[in-house]
């Protein structure tokens, strides 16, 4: 068992943003809800049958129970045990950490059976409390201190005060981004070319710029002197001739990825959000505007330019447009690959949507005046009878780290990509009757609708839009080798064409040809996922099982392991699969 383990517990996780933490007592209560809680409270009274002595006993326990939760939310208390966290800024909002009226801290007190309690403006001294008259210089430190009867219990707690407070002091400001050249097995210069044309990109350039890929020119020496013995004046290079620190490329990389996957993976460890780590296949596109007859050697490439503080680049996922440029892939991959997962294809649909997530009842809604609207992601599957089987919605998405590989012998290049997004609950409860009531996005997936005849219903309301729609389709086979699951996904998208009426039974015909088609393959490990399904499941300061050591350092998983499984990848694709804009397809 890990060593974090004790702290896992099945309850869902606390954690909200600030726009989550306000007093729910105030949220208006629907019809039907009052309408409930009247009937039950009737019934109790009319039709209660008086308890028999289990029933009381089970009665009894409750009370006594809730009487002991309620005792440990009344302050401090002097007991066996102490532990004490000095928070180490000064210059941040308790509530920011403990969250509002400590609501983060009850679930704690009541889990550890501990007392917990916040002082401010204490003064300490290398960590020891101040006397009266002492003539030490001393710090003035917030504090939160924790009490209770057993030395385990305390301990327990305050390391899950202080996660509250590496939580939020962790909290991912901007995505760490690493380019990097793969040592090369010859000595070349690098040119930048514009895309072919039928090139698909992410996005627009900003203004001024043009996306450009990297090409290799192979310098031959043209000799006039006569070599012999068969010898040619053309002949590459050897490994031997390789800049020395050129030969230190795989090393350099090695370090650079392991060290930024490390911090990475600290700072993203005790959140409950879905996180995702995947390698991704593509192109590798810079954002520039460079000279067109300039040459560039790998070592300028390498240290100056994809080092650089202004340096823009990202890699292009998409490695096919059409069904018929990835089938002989999937052909060969099958054959590779004969292992499948279970329910292949696997289908699902996403919608990009803007919400509402501070939601009033629509007779509310004139004097409330209309709330702000978030970004969110709503997937969902269907069962074949065209219900949502499965759901889910999430906001507050963002890239962690992003690693790209450039290696210029091969046709794709590669991204160690991980990311993470905010879980929304599908209800909202009132505080004070403790009434989950639906929220935009539940009403939207729970009335989705896809007929026989393979159109898409939904609706917009004045709560919640829909932005696009993409049909994923997945195949998924077992790269048993290397212990990898490879994914090839189609992705159909629509965005331009969608209705921005507010009404139910909006349909989206997904026989018509959508507004964009792209293939994307990647591969990762489902022990990855298994890891991060630990966080979506974590309580208030608890951290989930896995260690950074799982990642990086094992004989199966490491920084250079990693690199060379995506480089073999990388072989494979490049050996059956033409890049889409060079095929010539009848």
């Amino acid at each position: 068992m890990s060593q974090h383990s004790q702290y896992d517990h099945p309850d869902e996780s606390e954690w909200r943003d600030q726009r989550w933490e306000d007093d729910h007592s105030t949220y208006p209560q629907t019809q039907s809800n009052d309408i409930f809680m009247t009937l039950d409270k009737d019934q109790k009274n009319k039709w209660a049958k008086a308890p028999t002595d289990t029933e009381r006993k089970r009665q009894e326990r409750r009370a006594n129970l809730k009487k002991e939760t309620e005792s440990y939310f009344n302050g401090k208390k002097l007991m066996p045990f102490m532990g004490i966290f000095m928070i180490p800024n000064n210059n941040i909002s308790i509530d920011q950490v403990i969250g509002t009226e400590e609501q983060k801290l009850n679930e704690i007190r009541v889990q550890s059976k501990c007392f917990i309690w916040y002082q401010d403006n204490v003064d300490y001294c290398n960590g020891f409390p101040i006397f009266e008259n002492s003539l030490l210089t001393f710090r003035r430190y917030k504090v939160i201190k924790v009490a209770g009867d057993t030395k385990e219990s305390v301990s327990i707690a305050t390391a899950r005060v202080k996660n509250l407070y590496l939580t939020f002091h962790n909290r991912p400001k901007r995505p760490v981004i690493l380019h990097l050249l793969d040592q090369p097995s010859e000595i070349f210069k690098i040119c930048l070319t514009q895309l072919p044309s039928g090139f698909e990109t992410l996005s627009i350039p900003p203004e001024g710029l043009s996306y450009f890929i990297l090409k290799k020119i192979v310098n031959v020496v043209h000799d006039l002197v006569d070599l012999g013995e068969g010898e040619l004046s053309g002949r590459l290079p050897t490994n031997r001739e390789l800049p020395p620190q050129v030969l230190r490329l795989n090393k350099r990389n090695t370090n650079l990825l392991e060290q930024e996957m490390n911090a990475t993976l600290e700072r993203i460890r005790p959140f409950n959000y879905a996180i995702r780590f995947k390698i991704r296949f593509g192109q590798f596109c810079m954002v520039c505007d460079p000279d067109p007859e300039k040459e560039y050697s790998i070592k300028a490439m390498a240290y100056k330019h994809f080092t650089g503080d202004n340096f823009i680049a990202e890699l292009v996922p998409c490695v096919a447009k059409k069904e018929a440029s990835i089938k002989p892939f999937k052909e060969f991959i099958d054959k590779y690959c004969p292992d499948t997962l279970v329910d292949i294809p696997r289908e699902t649909f996403v919608f990009e949507v803007k919400q509402q997530l501070e939601f009033v009842q629509p007779s509310k809604m004139v004097q409330a005046g209309v709330s702000e609207k978030f970004p969110t992601r709503i997937t969902c599957s269907f069962k074949s009878d065209g219900y949502v089987e499965l759901w889910d919605c999430v906001m507050d998405e963002m890239k962690l780290m992003s690693a790209n590989i450039v290696n210029l012998d091969r046709n794709y290049a590669w991204e160690l990509r991980l990311d993470a997004a905010k879980p929304v609950p599908h209800h909202r409860l009132d505080a004070a009757k403790v009434v989950p009531s639906p929220s935009p996005h539940s009403k939207f997936a729970n009335g989705l609708r896809l007929n026989k005849n393979n159109k898409l219903i939904y609706e917009n309301s004045k709560e919640l839009s829909v932005k696009s729609i993409t049909w994923k389709t997945k195949w998924l086979h077992y790269w048993s080798e290397r212990n990898y699951v490879i994914e090839i996904c189609r992705e159909k998208i629509w965005d331009e064409k969608l209705s921005k009426e507010k009404a139910i039974g909006l349909v989206v015909n997904l026989a018509q040809e959508p507004n964009k088609e792209i293939y994307r393959i990647s591969m990762y490990k489902q022990d990855w996922k298994n890891r991060f399904a630990m966080n979506l499941n974590l309580g208030v300061g608890m951290a989930p099982g896995w260690t950074i050591h799982d990642f990086l350092h094992t004989n199966e998983e490491n920084a250079a392991q990693l690199i060379s499984d995506a480089r073999e990848f990388a072989d494979i694709l490049t050996k059956n699969l033409p890049r889409y804009w060079e095929e010539n397809i009848a």
